[in-house]
């Protein structure tokens, strides 16, 4: 060692953890049943019936921040009666100054100390982290942490004992390389729980044996209505209300943790706006719920003004191997409808469905956009190419992302027009109680008793109904899936 090197002090023997029971972990049952999976084959392991090369090696748990990423890897080492080695790629970049060769070393230490203490399990959050191999900027820099640690999974594989768990919220920016088969080759998605989810994550949590309630909420509807008020919500976020759930109760003089509490801890998490303001966040929610509904982007559409965006939360197709062109107009029309109603009912449109940020519904509509005219192969003019690359405004390409985006919009609008007494009877009831149920909102359809099939649109002489002209193939191709699905 180098006089002008620190010493590090040396990681602490990992333990099992006491994390909750893998069912207990409501809203992931892809990856409780992944864990299930695991447990069984550990015990055939520890009686010599299963080869370690028949277990998989590990996955990756990829979804929203505070959806239990770290609570399911401490529950699987507990399940599995594994010691738990968690570190993260912050961890590494902290343990000196930033310096390649200590944010190397911090990394090769921790591989080592899960050798070390096989069998375990180890978590590394923040695997998005590890930059993806590239030509860019500093890329000598990154491409050498990167392939340190792909060494090391290498390092691991020859060994037996080491499962190892990753979690990130961007799975797309993962090397291949890490995800490969004999690697981290399991691909977990875990989303935001629905409403059914969000009652036994409440419940989980108020009847969790450390707790020191006395009571709470007095009926299953009690759970059911401050779950349809979490909508939108993680399970870290709901952890978060029922705290100050219980901050609430004690204000009161006891432990008794009422339904008015946690409605006042969903309240007080709310943004605090003026009226019109509030009006129009009713309707653009409204708008996204009642689209959503008609395409049937997802089988339960909750809708709350306390969460936005919440009714779309999830809807994914990012999990489909194939999409097509009726399935990206359906969803790019989802996220449009906010913007629609704003048009449609108040006849001026907010910020709110463009906030500047990459996940807004505007930009995420965009993306989609450019999916269809430079890598879905939609486009009459770029033809079955793909181009790794934005599309620029200024050209041809460009134009048809922006005429296609036209062009579904006023077909959004069109819809809206249609559901106009349905997204006032939303928007409404979201301005009385906050937030609704699929049941509640479906049960506000006007016509759910005429027919299943939605009325088809009436074309309107205007061109902004209408849309922009489109090239041929591609207008045809809209034009025949939207008016086909409506």
């Amino acid at each position: 060692m180098s006089i002008f090197e620190k010493p590090t002090p040396p990681l602490p023997k990992p333990v099992i953890p006491k994390g909750p029971h893998l069912s207990a972990l409501a809203g992931m049952s892809d990856a409780v049943a992944w864990g299930e999976d695991l447990v069984r084959d550990f015990k055939l392991y520890r009686e010599k019936r299963l080869a370690w090369s028949d277990i998989d090696p590990g996955c990756v748990l990829h979804g929203p921040p505070g959806t239990g990423k770290t609570t399911f890897a401490k529950a699987l080492a507990s399940a599995c009666r594994l010691p738990l080695v968690a570190t993260s790629y912050g961890e590494w970049q902290g343990s000196g100054e930033g310096h390649l060769g200590t944010t190397i070393a911090a990394m090769q230490k921790v591989f080592a100390h899960a050798a070390a203490n096989a069998p375990c399990l180890l978590f590394i959050d923040e695997l998005d982290s590890i930059p993806t191999r590239s030509t860019g900027s500093n890329a000598t820099y990154w491409n050498q942490i990167t392939n340190a640690v792909l060494k090391e999974f290498d390092g691991l594989a020859a060994k037996h004992g080491v499962v190892v768990v990753g979690a990130c919220n961007h799975p797309e920016l993962l090397d291949p390389a890490l995800v490969r088969s004999g690697r981290m080759d399991r691909m977990i998605a875990v989303r935001l729980p629905n409403v059914k989810e969000l009652e036994d994550i409440i419940r989980y949590h108020l009847t969790a044996q450390d707790r020191l309630d006395v009571a709470f909420f007095d009926t299953k509807s009690d759970f059911t209505a401050a779950a349809v008020l979490s909508t939108g919500m993680s399970g870290a976020d709901v952890e978060r209300t029922l705290r100050t759930a219980r901050r609430l109760a004690r204000r009161d003089g006891g432990l008794l943790i009422l339904k008015k509490h946690y409605t006042a801890a969903i309240q007080e998490r709310a943004t605090v706006s003026d009226p019109e303001t509030e009006r129009r966040i009713a309707v653009h929610e409204a708008g996204h719920a009642v689209i959503a509904l008609r395409r049937g982007l997802s089988r339960e559409v909750n809708v709350s003004t306390l969460v936005p965006g919440a009714c779309l939360s999830g809807v994914r197709f990012e999990g489909r191997s194939a999409m097509t062109l009726a399935q990206i107009t359906d969803l790019i029309m989802g996220l449009l409808g906010g913007r629609a109603a704003e048009q449609v009912i108040l006849r001026r449109v907010s910020s709110l469905a463009a906030s500047g940020d990459r996940k807004s519904d505007l930009a995420r509509a965009t993306s989609l956009a450019s999916d269809v005219v430079l890598r879905q192969g939609f486009s009459s003019t770029a033809g079955l190419i793909w181009q790794d690359r934005a599309a620029n405004p200024n050209d041809d390409c460009g134009q048809q992302v922006r005429l296609f985006l036209d062009h579904v919009y006023a077909q959004t609008c069109n819809r809206i027009e249609l559901d106009r007494a349905f997204v006032l009877r939303v928007a409404d009831a979201l301005g009385k109680r906050r937030a609704l149920s699929h049941a509640d909102v479906t049960a506000l359809d006007p016509h759910r008793r005429r027919s299943l099939l939605p009325p088809r649109p009436v074309r309107s002489n205007s061109s902004t109904s209408d849309g922009p002209t489109l090239p041929n193939r591609l207008r045809q191709l809209i034009t025949e899936t939207i008016e086909r699905k409506l």
